[in-house]
């Protein structure tokens, strides 16, 4: 499995989407969330990004990361960024949002 990545450079700030390839183009509701991945997949479906690459990424600046499925989740969780206290799930998939402030 791979991570997608898209960079989005605003005039308020970078945002980085991450997202498990797998889930591109489906939609996940659970009655509180809901991501639809069809509607807004090119949001997500940017390239496929080796760890190095994305660690690298977010060694710079960055206003909001949007990470969404378990690949990419881990990974935020595995490099300090979030806790998994942070982690929201729409049924097994997991969600995070990261802003700086």
């Amino acid at each position: 499995m791979m991570i997608m990545l898209k960079v989005h450079n605003h005039p308020k700030g970078r945002i980085i989407a991450l997202c498990d390839e797998d889930l591109i183009g489906k939609i996940f509701d659970n009655g509180i969330y809901h991501i639809d991945l069809v509607k807004h997949q090119e949001f997500y479906n940017g390239e496929r990004a080796e760890i190095g690459t994305i660690t690298e990424l977010l060694a710079h600046d960055f206003s909001s990361v949007n990470a969404i499925g378990n690949e990419a989740v881990s990974f935020l969780i595995s490099k300090g960024f979030v806790s998994k206290d942070n982690v929201k799930f729409i049924g097994d998939i997991p969600i995070v949002h990261i802003y700086k402030i």
